[in-house]
C-alpha cells in the first residue's frame, strides 16, 4: 500500500508543470451546479430534513398529548443528526485536501485510524467516527480498514477527480451501468426515505 500511494505521488509530481493551467490542474474539477453535485445534492438533502422539522414543530404545537410530543421531539433530534455538521466539512476537507490521482486518498498524508485523525483535527474521535459512516451513507466516500487502521479511502468521482478527464467518463459510465464502486453508483446524498425515518425501537423479548 505504501508504495502505490507513493508511486501515485510520484506521477503526481512528474506531470505537474504539463498539466498546471493557472494554479489548477486540468481534470481536476469539483461539480458545482449539476443536480449530482456535491452541493446541489446537499442543498436538496437538507432541504427536504429542514422542511419535515418546521412540519414536525407545527405538529408538536397542535397536539397536547406528552407522549405524542416525545415522540416528536425524538424525531427533530433524530433529523438534526442527518444534516451535514462542522465535523463532517472538517472530515470531508481533510480527504479532498489529500486527494491524489483518480480520486485517491493518498494514505502517506492522511493518519491511518479515525482517533489519530481526530487528534490532529482537534475532533472528538467519537463525532470523527460517526462523521465517516455519514459521508459513506451519503454515497461520498468510501473506505477499506483492515482493523481499526484505513487501508484505502476513495472520495465519489460524481464529486471530485484529478487527473485523466477521459478515463473520468469511463468510470462515470461503468458506475451509471452498475458497475465499479458499488457506494458510488448513486449521486451524493440520494438516499432512501428509511434513511431520515428513526429507527424503531425494539419491544423487549
Amino acid at each position: 500500500m505504501d508504495n502505490y500511494n507513493t508511486e501515485l505521488e510520484n506521477n503526481n509530481s512528474e506531470d505537474e508543470s504539463n498539466n498546471k493551467i493557472g494554479g489548477f490542474y486540468r481534470g481536476f474539477f469539483l461539480h458545482g451546479q449539476n443536480k449530482g453535485s456535491y452541493t446541489m445534492g446537499l442543498e436538496q438533502y437538507e432541504t427536504k430534513i429542514r422542511k419535515r422539522i418546521l412540519q414536525l414543530k407545527s405538529e408538536k404545537k397542535s397536539t397536547e398529548d406528552e407522549k405524542q410530543k416525545n415522540r416528536i421531539e425524538k424525531e427533530i433530534l433524530f433529523l438534526k443528526t442527518k444534516l451535514i455538521n462542522n465535523t463532517d466539512n472538517a472530515v470531508y476537507n481533510y480527504l479532498t485536501n489529500r486527494v491524489s490521482k483518480h480520486n485517491v486518498v493518498n494514505m502517506n498524508r492522511v493518519k491511518k485510524t479515525q482517533k489519530a485523525i481526530a487528534e490532529e483535527l482537534g475532533l472528538d474521535a467519537t463525532v470523527v467516527s460517526k462523521s465517516f459512516k455519514k459521508l459513506k451513507e451519503l454515497h461520498i466516500i468510501d473506505f477499506k480498514k483492515s482493523g481499526s487502521a484505513f487501508e484505502r479511502i476513495e472520495i465519489s468521482p460524481r464529486i471530485l477527480w484529478k487527473k485523466d478527464v477521459n478515463f473520468h467518463r469511463k468510470v462515470i459510465g461503468e458506475l451509471d451501468n452498475f458497475g465499479g464502486n458499488a457506494n458510488f453508483r448513486k449521486d451524493p446524498f440520494d438516499v432512501d426515505s428509511d434513511y431520515l425515518k428513526p429507527p424503531e425501537k425494539k419491544k423487549a423479548a
